[in-house]
């Protein structure tokens, strides 16, 4: 990987950065990005808006693929892609704009065969979730024997930047409901929901699954990266071994 292509140092991590995959699942996890919206809001197509000197995907792969294998890329037929790491998979639907849970069930169609054990589902409008979020999510799913492990904010379920078992991708496939609604689907899995309350408690902070479908919702993001990188050397100033490790 060149200078250019290494991922930005000032990105924050908002929680631990050292975190254990679950014991008793093989496998380091992988990761399906669901890339197939029309961007409408964001005036363009999101994947390849600028996020700290890159195509918001390219950062959201690299990002990923520091940790987990494989990366699978879940498009539209006419999405224009940016650099990608070179084990990326891509995956095309032909069908238009059809919703996450359409897009998720083509990407197992195709790349089930390449699927872990457990994976992360995101959605390329979040770029600061972490492989270390993951793989707390993937141990508490885990430990609770569930299919998945859900962020639940505001007593709602964020679908997106969680994890999932393969069982589940499974379940997807065979399911013949006409519903196109995510949510509906997981009601029907067990689901292990992680209160934003818990999620701080293992040192997370909820805004790492923030997505954006706005240009004022990205920059907030930024916002949130700036703010986080300044209190970060705010609290290494004395801190002489720490503090190198910054920007």
């Amino acid at each position: 990987m060149n200078s250019d292509e290494r991922e930005s140092s000032t990105t924050t991590d908002f929680g631990s950065k050292e975190t254990p995959g679950p014991e008793g699942l093989s496998g380091p996890g992988g990761a399906i990005v669901l890339g197939g919206g029309a961007g409408r809001r964001m005036g363009r197509d999101k994947g390849t808006v600028d996020w700290q000197g890159r195509p918001l995907l390219t950062h959201v792969t690299r990002r990923l693929a520091s940790g987990l294998s494989p990366i699978i890329v879940a498009v539209g037929p006419e999405t224009p892609l940016p650099p990608l790491p070179d084990a990326t998979r891509i995956v095309r639907d032909v069908s238009k704009h059809q919703g996450p849970l359409a897009g998720w069930r083509h990407a197992v169609r195709t790349c089930g065969d390449a699927l872990p054990e457990w994976f992360l589902l995101i959605g390329t409008d979040q770029p600061l979730v972490t492989v270390a979020l993951a793989r707390t999510l993937a141990r508490i799913a885990f430990e609770a024997q569930a299919e998945g492990a859900v962020i639940e904010s505001e007593g709602r379920l964020q679908p997106l930047g969680a994890v999932y078992r393969r069982s589940i991708a499974e379940r997807l496939i065979r399911d013949e409901s006409d519903d196109r609604s995510l949510l509906s689907f997981l009601s029907r899995c067990a689901i292990r929901r992680v209160p934003e309350a818990e999620l701080r408690s293992l040192g997370f902070d909820p805004a790492l699954i923030a997505g954006a479908n706005t240009p004022e919702e990205l920059e907030r993001l930024k916002g949130l990266v700036r703010r986080s990188c300044r209190l970060d050397r705010e609290s290494f100033a004395g801190d002489p071994e720490r503090a190198g490790d910054g920007e």
